[in-house]
């Protein structure tokens, strides 16, 4: 059987997975507006608030819910809290949210590199606020203009099919897991 480039990239899309922890509450809340008053007037992509604990992973679906399972059954639900805004010259670290560094959230993050493996990718505890490729000098405005305090808890890990390869309306939500109580 011969595939086509489109039925070539879409198997390959299928191959690539990430771990999301999703904001919930006030959190989530916050976020979302902020995406969309900033996608709005800097006409960039809307997409679902999240940190990503490690990603571009490229392993089967199967695998992936399998070493999730066990990744959530060794992580304790914790307080994630977000002060500050930042911005770096990366198009999905445009400007972000930076998540305080607790020793839970650092923890979890080398557990996914041991359980899946280190993709070689350096885990920055953030959840972008606006995706795209924008000089520094507004990005630094932008970050000076947002203001917030939240905090949240991590009770579940969220399996989806997203790579910084494929395009952000393709990205989809697999499966929620609980972590351990």
């Amino acid at each position: 059987i011969i595939m086509v480039d489109e039925e070539w990239k879409d198997f390959k899309m299928s191959n690539f997975h990430s771990l999301w922890i999703v904001p919930i509450g006030k959190a989530f809340d916050t976020f979302v507006k902020i995406n969309k008053e900033l996608s709005q007037k800097y006409d960039a992509p809307i997409f679902e608030p999240h940190m990503t604990l490690i990603g571009n992973l490229e392993i089967n679906q199967e695998e992936c819910l399998q070493k999730s399972g066990i990744l959530a059954s060794l992580i304790k639900p914790f307080s994630i809290r977000f002060k500050i805004a930042k911005c770096l010259d990366k198009y999905y670290r445009c400007v972000f949210a930076k998540a305080d560094e607790s020793a839970q959230l650092i923890n979890a993050a080398k557990l996914a590199k041991q359980i899946f493996y280190d993709n070689g990718e350096e885990f920055i505890p953030h959840i972008s606020l606006l995706y795209g490729d924008y000089s520094m000098d507004l990005r630094k405005t932008i970050v000076k203009s947002l203001n917030f305090d939240v905090e949240f808890m991590f009770e579940k890990l969220i399996v989806t099919n997203s790579s910084k390869f494929s395009k952000i309306s393709d990205w989809k939500i697999i499966e929620e897991i609980k972590l351990v109580e």
